[in-house]
């Protein structure tokens, strides 16, 4: 803030799962909100029970609210190809995969090769040959899409997110919790409401739907769920918990520094 600007800016950044408490104190301060403040809330994830709250109807009028999530994977080369022609350019379907294997959750790096790819395209057309010649592998990921991955069955892939989180140093104790939670969740949503004759049994399905808006699971995290709880016995589920405690005790006691190949073997698990 200047002694001569016209407003004052607030920024205020919001946890993932904001309290009870926290709304309340939101909506306290959006009370002070007046025409020279511009206030910037910035939140991870807006839902439509956001919506309800006393905070956003004080201001829902005056509001502009931006989207500013990554694309997903499957919705990538769609955002690409939107890009490309807004840059009046013609992208190739191999081109279009490399860019989004090579920059997948980076679109900064992935909009600048598109610009460079612009200047070199004299004639408008970006084949798989000229995107292969600018390309850089400066793919970003998280801790859960190795979970998505591991969940979908796709292996190669979740070793792949695995070998870049080593490379950004992720601490793998992080990733020990993030998949204990994962797969806590995995058993509580399967839970059979009679006794289990047999640990190859299947897992229990009959009750998802329930289980998920009881534990107010993610629509978009749904259909992760769906397809483990299709793959996997109760024995491979035990046995997998069984594997995360031995690679806790190891990274906790014996700090062990081929934690990470132990996490590759583990996610061969899942297939």
């Amino acid at each position: 803030m200047g002694l001569f600007f016209a407003r004052q800016i607030m920024v205020l950044n919001f946890p993932d799962s904001p309290t009870a408490t926290q709304f309340k104190k939101l909506a306290e301060l959006c009370a002070f909100i007046h025409s020279d403040l511009l206030f910037i809330l910035h939140l991870p994830k807006f839902s439509k029970t956001m919506e309800k709250q006393a905070w956003f109807t004080q201001i829902e009028l005056n509001l502009v609210q931006i989207n500013c999530q990554t694309p997903e994977l499957s919705k990538l080369p769609q955002w690409v190809s939107h890009r490309a022609k807004a840059m009046n350019l013609q992208i190739e379907n191999e081109a279009n995969q490399l860019l989004c294997y090579s920059y997948e959750g980076n679109l900064l790096a992935l909009k600048q090769a598109l610009q460079l790819l612009q200047l070199n395209a004299t004639d408008g057309k970006i084949t798989l040959t000229k995107a292969q010649e600018v390309v850089e592998h400066s793919a970003q990921f998280t801790p859960f899409q190795w979970i998505d991955a591991l969940f979908e069955g796709k292996i190669q892939r979740a070793q792949r997110i695995l070998y870049h989180l080593q490379n950004e140093e992720v601490q793998a104790v992080v990733l020990l919790r993030i998949v204990q939670k994962e797969l806590m969740i995995l058993l509580e949503i399967t839970r059979n409401p009679t006794a289990v004759v047999s640990s190859e049994q299947s897992l229990f399905i009959g009750n998802l739907r329930t289980e998920f808006d009881r534990l107010k699971i993610w629509q978009n995290r749904r259909p992760f769920y769906n397809q483990i709880t299709q793959r996997l016995t109760y024995q491979k589920l035990y046995a997998l918990i069984q594997q995360l405690a031995e690679l806790e005790r190891k990274v906790k006691q014996e700090f062990s520094d081929d934690i990470w190949q132990e996490l590759e073997r583990f996610s061969a698990q899942f297939t």
